[in-house]
């Protein structure tokens, strides 16, 4: 990755508790995380994303769109 390059991931940011939800009724993330569960795997909330990031030596710039919906756009760059 050049010093300039920028990492783009279209995923699911899920909030870290439901009542940070914009529409309480949408238990569809919640019932997408289960499912993840059953296969060891599962949905990550945005410090979740930053860990993993941090962990390839790269930065969380932005999250695009997730306060809008739980589906979002995760910048990251290289850690200087």
């Amino acid at each position: 990755m050049a010093k300039d390059s920028k990492l783009l991931i279209a995923e699911m940011v899920v909030p870290e508790e439901q009542s940070e939800m914009k529409d309480d009724g949408d238990m569809t993330v919640f019932w997408m995380d289960h499912g993840m569960m059953t296969f060891r795997g599962r949905e990550r909330t945005r410090k979740d994303w930053e860990g993993l990031l941090e962990g390839a030596g790269l930065r969380l710039v932005r999250v695009w769109g997730a306060d809008v919906r739980t589906q979002a756009v995760l910048e990251a760059e290289l850690k200087e």
